[in-house]
């Protein structure tokens, strides 16, 4: 796809309005500066001068022509709101969301690299010191097959007591056969043998007293083991991790970069006054007015001031305004710009003056393009000037040395012979400075 052409410090002023001031399509700029801007066509944001554009002051148009300093443009592009616009707004060809968008379609419709390798694993880390023993897990059931018996151990050498008598038999013996009748001895005959025993009579009933216990048998061998018991419920603690394994090497940087975001803005420096400025019948220094820009100067550095000020009925001639640079601060520092008024009149009157440059160069040759609005109540009377606008005036300095220590820049005001002014309110700013 093709992208819109860009220029740096493309900005100007409207110089002719569109007609109507909030659908024409064709505006002027400031003579001299539509070379400032890239070949059509680009968006560009139009706000009012001495403001921010902002969405609700601001709108984006598309210049699809540029004829010297005459614009061809089509109104309210990229949703923004439509503007009235007037002399003095701002042009500027700028970073809009449809640059941005332009290169994040342009980047999507590149197609992907092939992926690059996975880099090599990293060691594994070593192994952490073992955890604390969990608690035992509750016994298995009893094995149901018994172990082997173990050997009987030795006999006792203790007899146990010996249990009581029986009773007598009542079954006699048989009676041995009769010997021969021998003559009547004086003497007894010896005694005849003892007929035989008797069968031994039943067991008597059990001793009521114990014999001693034997010494235990030798211990048999261990019978099998029974099976494991159910696993434990309760977890034992988590021993400490592993030292971290070294990171893989980078993979290949992306060939593709992404789009650059908008510039972020630069320091901010501001000063005002505390009390009324007079100035009577003379070159007068508007304290209040100088800003301390030694080293905080770039190419783009935007400077202000605002200053509400009144007259009395005195003062007819031409009156000046003088932008100095020095260190001084006082009208001893050299003007660099000036804008010289149109002839008052003889009537008292309040007025605004707002003061924007913008430092085109810097360093032993530093530039400055400024333009001056000055609008007051009383029309072609008092400031004088015109019945129907404000003033409008532009000063471009000659190149000069911004790099001296302790320099400001400020401003000193001269109303002339008899004239009386008072500035009431002066406020200064120095904008995207360094």
């Amino acid at each position: 796809m093709s992208f819109d052409a860009h220029n740096n410090f493309a900005y100007s002023n409207i110089a002719v309005a569109p007609s109507p001031a909030n659908s024409g399509g064709s505006l002027t700029v400031m003579a001299g500066q539509g070379g400032l801007f890239p070949t059509t066509p680009f968006n560009a944001v139009i706000w009012p001068v001495l403001s921010v554009p902002t969405v609700t002051n601001a709108e984006i148009v598309r210049v699809t022509n540029i004829t010297g300093d005459v614009f061809t443009v089509t109104r309210q592009q990229e949703g923004s709101i439509v503007r009235t616009v007037i002399i003095g707004d701002c042009i500027a060809e700028t970073l809009t969301a449809k640059t941005i968008q332009d290169m994040e379609d342009a980047i999507a419709a590149i197609p992907s690299g092939p992926t690059g390798p996975v880099g090599p694993t990293g060691p594994t880390g070593a192994t952490g010191s073992i955890g604390v023993t969990g608690p035992t897990g509750p016994a298995g059931a009893v094995s149901t097959v018994p172990g082997p018996t173990g050997p009987t151990g030795p006999a006792s050498t203790v007899a146990g007591p010996t249990g009581p008598t029986g009773p007598v038999s009542t079954v006699p013996g048989p009676t041995g056969p009769t010997g021969p009748t021998g003559s009547a001895s004086t003497i007894a005959g010896p005694t005849g043998p003892t007929g035989p025993t008797g069968p031994t009579g039943g067991v008597g009933a059990a001793s009521t007293v114990a014999g001693p216990t034997g010494p235990t048998g030798v211990t048999g061998p261990t019978g099998p083991t029974g099976g494991t018991g159910a696993a434990s419920t309760v977890a034992g603690p988590t021993g400490s991790t592993g030292a971290t394994g070294a990171t893989g090497p980078t993979g290949t940087a992306s060939t593709v970069a992404g789009p650059t975001g908008p510039t972020g803005a630069g320091a901010y420096i501001a000063n005002a006054n505390s009390t009324d400025v007079l100035a009577n019948a003379t070159d007068t220094y508007l304290a209040g007015s100088n800003l301390a820009i030694t080293g905080h100067l770039k190419i783009g550095t935007i400077l202000r001031w605002r200053f509400s000020l009144s007259k009395t009925a005195t003062g007819v001639v031409t009156p000046q305004l003088l932008m100095r640079w020095g260190a001084g601060a006082t009208v001893t520092d050299t003007a660099r710009c000036s804008f010289t008024g149109a002839a008052q009149t003889a009537m008292t009157d309040v007025g605004m003056i707002d003061v924007e440059a913008i430092v085109r160069a810097t360093g032993a040759t530093c530039v400055v393009q400024s333009a001056l609005i000055f609008n007051h109540k009383g029309g072609a009377s008092g400031f004088g000037g015109t019945a129907t606008g404000p003033q409008a005036l532009q000063s471009l300095s000659t190149g000069f040395d911004s790099t001296v220590a302790n320099t400001t820049v400020g401003f000193s005001c001269n109303p002339g012979a008899t004239g009386a002014w008072t500035f009431q309110v002066i406020s200064a700013q120095a904008l995207n400075t360094i």
